[in-house]
């Protein structure tokens, strides 16, 4: 966007959810207006492991014209890319991480090593698809200068961050005052107090969906459709309520093919109550298949007496390949929030039975 508001040309307006493009494929348009969707870049992401509904996105990527997938590794994802771009590792490139939150600091990363064979930083890569598009004259620094460009700010410069006192000092705190106080001086509301109305709620994305603004204008509690003890799921045949673990040894589905992280999580396991496990007949080890009306999935058992009854949990870090068959990520929903398109990962009832 320029300084007058305008979209640079080829840019689009609308944050897609990704649980909305399957529809967009199906019907040509999103949010009442018409949009022939050919291709796609993926990035930071692998979406067939990590989202929601894997079925789901394993059917629109078969169908989408084009696919790009700039990865590291040979994700399940990477797999379906018609074009795939090779990212090189973070130790092969400099970079910077600003902190927040819980980590009020700015983070210099050196370069370890050089690029590894035809592999290439995310700018670069853009850099060289800009110059072959004829926007080369937007991408005149190289990564140096980019992040200089980036480090180059009144707010950074407060907390004393240059880019050389970063480059030197590798960390630099973006809150200089010892004990800050979040808040201190007031919320940015019109009396400065914190507030629990609001009263022009925005939706994040916009296909359409009916909104019931009442529901967002203060606080409200909304039961799970699937995974609440009362749901038509739970009650009926699908007893279960699924976990979707963030797992140690793994940054979503990063380090999957490590040795040593093996070591530790060998295959995907699904643990469950010892006594749950007495009742279906299910010991430490046994197969054991998931099973809901959006998939399957079947992988080891663990019984774990920290678990309560009707409860399991299991990694959500495995790929495909990595199952005895099928894939945890199949058994959840595309539903979106109103407001909010997050996979709703943990909204999940299912069944279990020895495999």
């Amino acid at each position: 966007v320029d300084v007058n508001g305008n979209q640079a040309q080829g840019a689009n307006p609308n944050a897609l959810p990704l649980a909305s493009i399957g529809d967009i494929l199906e019907t040509g348009s999103y949010g009442g207006a018409e949009f022939p969707l050919k291709s796609i870049t993926i990035f930071q992401r692998n979406v067939l492991a990590t989202g929601a509904d894997r079925n789901r996105v394993e059917e629109w990527m078969k169908k989408i014209d084009f696919v790009v997938v700039a990865e590291m590794v040979m994700s399940e994802t990477a797999l379906y890319a018609d074009i795939l771009l090779p990212v090189c590792h973070w130790f092969e490139q400099e970079d910077f991480v600003a902190g927040g939150g819980s980590t009020p600091i700015v983070m210099w990363q050196d370069k370890a090593v050089e690029p590894q064979f035809e592999s290439r930083s995310d700018y670069d890569i853009c850099k060289m698809l800009a110059e072959k598009m004829g926007y080369g004259d937007f991408f005149t620094y190289d990564t140096a200068g980019f992040i200089d460009l980036m480090l180059d700010s009144d707010a950074f410069r407060a907390v004393g961050c240059t880019p050389e006192t970063l480059r030197e000092q590798k960390t630099v705190r973006e809150f200089t005052v010892d004990n800050f106080v979040a808040f201190e001086n007031g919320f940015a509301t019109p009396t400065g107090r914190f507030s629990l109305y609001w009263e022009s709620p925005m939706p994040w994305y916009g296909a359409g969906q009916e909104i019931d603004f009442a529901k967002e204008r203060t606080l409200y509690w909304e039961p799970s459709r699937y995974a609440d003890p009362a749901s038509e799921s739970r009650s009926g045949e699908y007893p279960f309520f699924t976990f979707s673990q963030h797992m140690r040894t793994r940054t979503h589905t990063q380090w999957w093919d490590t040795g040593y992280v093996k070591e530790f999580d060998p295959e995907p396991t699904v643990r469950l109550n010892p006594e749950d496990a007495a009742e279906y007949g299910i010991a430490d080890g046994d197969a054991v298949r998931l099973c809901n009306e959006h998939g399957s999935v079947v992988m080891r058992a663990v019984v774990n007496s920290g678990l309560p009854r009707k409860m399991l949990s299991s990694g959500r870090s495995f790929q495909s390949f990595e199952f005895i068959e099928g894939h945890f990520a199949s058994l959840s929903s595309s539903e979106n929030n109103q407001m909010i398109p997050n996979s709703i990962v943990n909204d999940v009832a299912v069944s279990i039975e020895k495999a």
